[in-house]
């Protein structure tokens, strides 16, 4: 879990070299989802990854939306 006043995250790029910035932090709770990955067309794409996911469920949802970004045409 996050330290308090202090986000865990990085930066990562796509095959088509487009810079991500993922970010532990509870995605948008209208969305009632672990994680979300947005539009590589997007100005500042980035990947949001839940910080209160077991270990497992981090790398499943980390996974998951890292696919998006390299396979964003592709369906769910």
């Amino acid at each position: 879990m996050a330290e308090r006043g202090k986000e865990r995250g990085f930066r990562f790029k796509n095959g088509k070299d487009i810079e991500y910035t993922v970010r532990f932090r509870k995605p948008d709770r209208r969305l009632n989802a672990d994680g979300t990955c947005a539009s590589p067309e997007s100005s500042n794409p980035v990947i949001h990854i839940s910080p209160y996911l077991s270990t497992r469920g981090e790398l499943n949802t980390a996974i998951h939306e890292f696919a998006h970004a390299f396979f964003w045409t592709e369906s769910e």
